[in-house]
């Protein structure tokens, strides 16, 4: 049986609602993680402001939905067609400051997302395809609020009308650059990872590469279910799209607290061991050079004034720089990122 419209927004905010309430949890976690429990000297500006934008979003977007839903079975449920004429119409206000708000926190994470990327990765070509992809997800997504605010009155579908291409290709690219920055990640730091390990015992960046999956595996899975919805006419989809708002924001506090329980597992791993589990920050730091085995070098950045002390078999680096024969680099950064 076809799930009907007014069944779904009673759906979505009810599975809405419960994320909120775990997004609250995780960001006031991850803020009092970043403000007052940070292992640097300098408060991570971008990360605070990352995750105030996207709490914002969220909260604003819950905020809307249930004025609609307040509005479709309070004001309009003697109106003709009941609260699931009024969902339907997809031109109305609160309608399309919903699906702006959601476009906004989207290109957010995205952007977030090839930042991460950028400075995993370090090759101009991906950060620019990658840049890119989320100029076209924001110009789809803009443009089919534009399509809702200015196109003729319609009946029927949303899935049968002219702003459904924009919001297809808006949902596609979205999934693809998630998608393909995870992988990109993820392969870089395995390869490090596999390196470095030859050269030094113990050393390893498996739960970095955990952590990662694990988070673009959740929102790349949403994003894919989205999609498929859509894709089939099937209003599930939106259970799913207003399910994405507070995962999103989940998803980026769940990897700073994640990272720095790594962090602290590795400083007590160090009190016995004299090389520990690093953890990660994406920025970078000028250093110096050591040479290793013949195939390789590997390059000891000696630690900016925001980092903390981390893992090498010198004093207190915070950046693994290889450099391959073909002159190829691969560069993770290995401090805290809170």
């Amino acid at each position: 049986m076809r799930l009907s419209m007014d069944e779904a927004e009673i759906v979505a905010l009810f599975v809405e609602s419960v994320l909120y309430g775990i997004f609250i949890i995780t960001f006031a976690a991850c803020l009092f993680t970043l403000v007052f429990r940070r292992n640097t000297r300098r408060l991570n500006v971008p990360m605070v402001l990352t995750a105030v934008l996207l709490f914002v979003c969220a909260t604003m977007h819950v905020g809307i939905d249930l004025a609609r839903m307040l509005m479709a079975f309070w004001t309009h449920r003697s109106a003709p067609g009941g609260p699931a004429a009024y969902f339907n119409d997809v031109r109305r206000v609160t309608h399309v400051l919903k699906s702006a708000v959601y476009i906004t926190e989207t290109c957010i994470s995205d952007a977030l997302v090839v930042y991460r990327c950028h400075v995993v990765v370090k090759r101009f070509l991906v950060t620019l395809c990658l840049s890119l992809m989320v100029v076209g997800s924001a110009v789809s997504g803009y443009g089919s609020v534009y399509m809702l605010v200015h196109s003729p009155r319609f009946h029927g579908s949303i899935f049968n009308s002219k702003i459904a291409p924009w919001i297809t290709s808006f949902n596609v690219i979205t999934a693809a650059t998630n998608i393909l920055a995870t992988f990109l990640i993820v392969f870089t730091i395995w390869r490090v990872n596999r390196i470095v390990s030859q050269v030094f015992e113990g050393y390893s960046l498996s739960p970095i590469m955990l952590i990662i999956i694990e988070s673009g595996a959740i929102y790349g899975f949403a994003l894919l279910l989205l999609t498929a919805f859509y894709t089939r006419d099937s209003n599930a989809q939106f259970i799913v799209l207003d399910a994405i708002s507070p995962l999103i924001g989940i998803v980026f506090c769940l990897i700073i607290l994640r990272v720095n329980l790594q962090a602290k597992a590795s400083s007590a791993a160090n009190e016995t061991s004299p090389l520990h589990q690093p953890t990660w920050l994406w920025t970078t730091h000028p250093g110096i050079t050591q040479e290793i085995p013949e195939s390789m070098s590997v390059t000891t950045i000696a630690p900016g004034p925001d980092s903390i002390p981390a893992t090498s078999c010198r004093q207190s680096p915070d950046h693994v720089d290889i450099v391959e024969e073909k002159d190829e680099s691969v560069t993770v950064s290995v401090v805290n990122p809170v």
